[in-house]
């Protein structure tokens, strides 16, 4: 587990594939939260944007990343840094996956999510987001 990756990872058809995994197992060593770079070759994404990105984790919930080092090609962003943070406890395995917005694809831990019609939400969030809306407006 180390903080920065030398191996280039490359954009195959649809997503860059990310694995950590202690072998070990040695329950008195585990990784606390580390920032962790890995070098990727995007070029086959053919995007400018590098918002045009999201890293979700195994459960496809979506992770903070930042893309650094971005080296462009005829306007579109061939190679760069990925940088996120990350713990790796005892035994655990960790997985990312870095796709298109809009590309997510579905974990098996999703059919438990529920999406309701924004007009069905109570009365009280509604309210609730409007009192922060007010409050964090600049």
């Amino acid at each position: 587990f180390a903080s920065a990756s030398t191996k280039w990872y490359k954009w195959n058809e649809d997503k860059i594939s990310i694995e950590l995994k202690d072998y070990l197992n040695i329950s008195e060593m585990k990784w606390p939260i580390t920032l962790l770079r890995y070098k990727v070759d995007i070029a086959n994404a053919r995007v400018s944007d590098p918002k045009s990105f999201e890293l979700i984790d195994e459960t496809g919930k979506s992770i903070s990343y930042q893309l650094t080092d971005l080296e462009m090609d005829k306007g579109l962003i061939s190679k760069a840094t990925l940088c996120f943070l990350s713990d790796l406890p005892s035994g655990a395995t960790r997985k990312f996956q870095l796709v298109l917005r809009g590309d997510k694809p579905l974990s098996s831990n999703s059919s438990h999510l529920k999406i309701r019609p924004r007009s069905t939400l109570p009365k009280p969030t509604i309210r609730f987001f409007r009192r922060m809306l007010r409050i964090t407006a600049f």
